[in-house]
């Protein structure tokens, strides 16, 4: 189980990414490894999923680039949206 506090995970969507006045909606799989938290913003609300960072990052490439083909290209999986630095993963407190 990941222990991470609602406030750090909110300045890593700062940190990363520009959405107006997110907050945390809910949290889900809080008793697995895996990160998922609902950020809700006054326009739009958002899925942060996270994983290890134990998880090698060729994995992660992959499993990117499969879900940008999926969702952003054909429309077949939500939408996936760049960092502030152009990326579609990053590294922060241990996690992808």
């Amino acid at each position: 189980m990941i222990n991470i506090s609602d406030e750090t995970i909110l300045e890593i969507v700062q940190c990363h990414w520009d959405l107006d006045n997110p907050e945390i909606g809910e949290r889900f799989n809080e008793e697995s490894a895996r990160l998922m938290f609902k950020i809700k913003t006054e326009t739009q609300d958002y899925l942060l999923k996270g994983l290890p960072d134990s998880v090698l990052e060729s994995t992660i490439k992959s499993n990117t680039s499969a879900h940008l083909y999926l969702g952003n290209e054909n429309g077949m999986a939500p939408g996936i949206f760049a960092a502030k630095d152009g990326n579609y993963y990053i590294k922060d407190h241990g996690n992808w």
